[in-house]
């Protein structure tokens, strides 16, 4: 199932300054395993449908993982500015904070993890060109 979702922050986000957009995407995506606050069932959840794990898919007329796993390491969370960079990354505007533990785990949302109980590859749309590339890819 793919869902967009429209939140109130719409428009006002993207003219709300740079160190704001960080902190959205910092308390709404997640790319940890396992963060020192959790309880060992949301690691679980995390571990059993978040976990990129290779398949045939992966390597479809490729020789590198189509869904470009393992990810990079990524000291803190930072907004992408180039658009070449954009497009390679499927419209993802952003790089989130990953550690090394976690460049196998697919981007997702706590709160909507604990119910929905399936994988999610979450992502902030920042505009209409990146609304496109994530549809398209």
């Amino acid at each position: 199932m793919h869902i967009f979702l429209w939140t109130e922050l719409g428009n006002s986000l993207i003219s709300s300054g740079y160190e704001n957009i960080i902190h959205v995407i910092n308390s709404t995506i997640s790319i940890a395993l396992r963060a020192e606050h959790e309880d060992p069932h949301m690691h679980k959840l995390v571990s059993c449908f978040q976990v990129h794990k290779h398949s045939f898919t992966c390597k479809k007329a490729r020789k590198t993982c189509r869904f470009d796993y393992p990810r990079q390491t990524c000291l803190k969370t930072r907004l992408c500015n180039d658009p070449d960079v954009i497009i390679h990354q499927r419209g993802r505007f952003y790089d989130t904070r990953r550690i090394s533990n976690d460049v196998w785990v697919n981007a997702y949302n706590p709160v909507i993890l604990q119910h929905w109980r399936a994988n999610m590859d979450i992502q902030l749309v920042g505009n209409a060109e990146s609304c496109a590339l994530y549809v398209c890819k």
